[in-house]
């Protein structure tokens, strides 16, 4: 919210005076409030002081307020973006300006790009892609919803945005063998970071930073909260979800969808949304076109001799196959050997993490393949398939030369293509 929090504090009897039912005194007003419910419910805003007057909106607990008049039992509060009215003041909590009662805010997910509003009717200040994480402070009788997206408040459409997918009250013990439920990115810009907490609260202990860009592994959400492993599982804590754009697997993985040859599709149509796999058979060349709703972006991929490249096909994608390649859902089969110090020649484009199981690789040697006189890799993201952030540029290798990946995450893409690529620690 765009408040500022009191410097003072208020001694505890003129507090408690000013709570006091009837009580009209103003001292200290404005003054720093946050919306609580005993049991986590929804606190009601009224345009008058009284439960006879027209409902505003309902809002969850833990929401900050700014408290602007008492009147009785009644308290103007304004809440952002314009939003204004009346709140009882039994539903309101102020102590030292932190809130102490059960949190209820729940994370929405957009299910096509929206503008974030500076209020009622008001001008856009950001448009957000689908898939991008809100937290609902309040849902409104003028068909919004109240939001914080990225720690930007503001009103979205309430037809935009649905609840979460994968939802998890209880989080998971920091034990080995946790399968992910997805992977997310951080919208961040370029050059910031984010941290990752050792427990969901921002007084916790900074883990370490998550630089922009760099995905995560999604065990569960909750309360606000991405509990995450980053950096090849070697950390594990808790990150706030506001503006995390997050690839649920369950989502992603198509089951309804049949094997595609030469010929052009529409992701959404007569290809379900998700993770493909183009395969070309033997001695045959083949490949595919995507282009991203609306001209968003195209991109091509070629493959022959038994290639497997891994795509995410976002709700709108145009999809040309050709030659001899057959799009097929991708499924979680490992693509890559589990011994200790594998490798693997070829070209190809792999889900990391999902394709590639087991104990995580720490470091990967890339050099070209036996006879080749060039080749290439590119490490990208799941937010690049879905047109929300650029695809890297290719890193091309002369004979001779060894590129060497570390900490190589789950939720990158790796496209290669004529490479030899070693494993120097742990499984692939």
């Amino acid at each position: 919210m765009k408040h500022t929090r009191a410097g003072a504090v208020l001694l505890a009897a003129l507090v408690l005076a000013a709570w006091m039912p009837g009580a009209a005194m103003a001292f200290g007003l404005p003054m720093l409030a946050f919306t609580s419910s005993q049991d986590g419910g929804q606190v009601t805003l009224y345009a008058a002081p009284s439960e006879d007057g027209d409902v505003l909106g309902v809002y969850f607990s833990a929401v900050e307020v700014t408290i602007e008049d008492l009147q009785g039992d009644w308290a103007q509060v304004d809440l952002g973006e314009g939003m204004c009215g009346w709140m009882p003041t039994r539903t309101l909590d102020m102590a030292d300006n932190s809130f102490d009662g059960v949190p209820n805010v729940p994370v929405l997910r957009l299910t096509e790009a929206a503008e974030l509003l500076d209020g009622p009717g008001g001008q856009p200040v950001e448009t957000y892609p689908a898939g991008t994480l809100a937290e609902a402070m309040g849902v409104l009788e003028n068909g919004y919803v109240h939001v914080t997206v990225a720690g930007q408040s503001g009103l979205m459409a309430d037809d935009c945005l649905e609840k979460t997918g994968i939802f998890s009250s209880l989080w998971h013990k920091k034990e080995e063998g946790i399968p992910e439920q997805g992977y997310a990115t951080l919208a961040l810009a370029e050059g910031e970071s984010a941290a990752l907490y050792a427990a969901p609260r921002t007084d916790a202990e900074q883990v370490r930073p998550i630089d922009a860009g760099v995905p995560v592994e999604v065990l569960a959400l909750a309360d606000g909260w991405l509990q995450a492993r980053v950096y090849s599982g070697a950390c594990q804590g808790f990150i706030p979800a506001q503006g995390a754009r997050i690839y649920w697997l369950e989502e992603m993985t198509v089951t309804d969808a049949v094997s595609l040859g030469e010929g052009t599709y529409t992701a959404g149509d007569a290809l379900p949304p998700g993770l493909y796999g183009l395969t070309v058979p033997a001695g045959e060349q083949g490949g595919i076109r995507v282009e991203g709703a609306e001209g968003a972006f195209s991109r091509a991929y070629a493959a022959q001799g038994e290639a497997l490249l891994a795509l995410y096909l976002p709700e709108g994608a145009s999809v040309r196959v050709e030659g001899a390649g057959v799009l097929a859902p991708l499924t979680a089969q490992s693509m890559i050997s589990q011994e200790s110090g594998w490798a693997y020649e070829g070209s190809g484009r792999f889900l990391c993490g999902w394709q590639t199981q087991g104990e995580q690789t720490r470091t990967l040697n890339l050099t070209l393949r036996e006879g080749a006189q060039g080749g290439y890799y590119r490490l990208t993201t799941l937010d690049a398939d879905a047109g929300v952030a650029q695809e890297p540029e290719a890193v091309y290798l002369q004979p001779g030369q060894t590129h060497t990946l570390s900490n190589l995450l789950p939720g990158y893409l790796l496209e290669f293509q004529n490479l030899r690529i070693e494993a120097v620690l742990g499984n692939g």
